[in-house]
């Protein structure tokens, strides 16, 4: 995966997706992390970002996703843990087919498969600003989603 560190420097390649749901969004959340954020994962070397979002959402909910289109391309420079990142994430609106039981869920559920460590919740989208949603851009970026793609400059060093 397109992830590393050095010299207290990270770089992380990740590929994330907005599933809605009658104006709720699909957020996860690993174990001991306090914050939500979109479902996806690492990029792999020599792997699209579709080819990466798809295959990571079929690891974490063992459903296929649709990727629709890409909404942000967000470059993010943060502090975490003692290390300066740098990460690139693409973020693409997505959905499962109109009969997937995972559209049906209330509340909390867990991932499949235990070694994930996932839990996952649709949350509305005016709830949003109550929650720790990384990154933050999301909070007021989900109420509207651009009709093309935006570039995302996120500097909170």
């Amino acid at each position: 995966m397109i992830d590393f560190t050095h010299a207290q420097q990270r770089f992380t390649y990740r590929a994330a997706a907005i599933i809605l749901h009658h104006r709720r969004v699909l957020l996860t959340r690993a174990d001991g992390m306090d914050y939500w954020c979109l479902p996806g994962g690492r990029v792999e070397f020599g792997e699209t970002s579709v080819e990466a979002l798809t295959r990571e959402v079929l690891e974490e909910l063992d459903e296929p996703v649709q990727i629709e289109r890409l909404i942000w391309i967000a470059e993010s420079f943060v502090r975490d843990e003692g290390n300066a990142v740098h990460a690139i994430g693409f973020h693409f609106l997505a959905s499962f087919a109109p009969s997937s039981p995972l559209y049906q869920q209330s509340g909390p559920f867990r991932s499949p498969h235990a070694h994930e460590g996932l839990t996952f919740q649709w949350h509305d989208l005016a709830d949003l600003h109550a929650l720790l949603l990384y990154p933050p851009f999301l909070v007021p970026g989900l109420q509207a989603l651009p009709e093309h793609p935006v570039h995302l400059l996120d500097q909170r060093m």
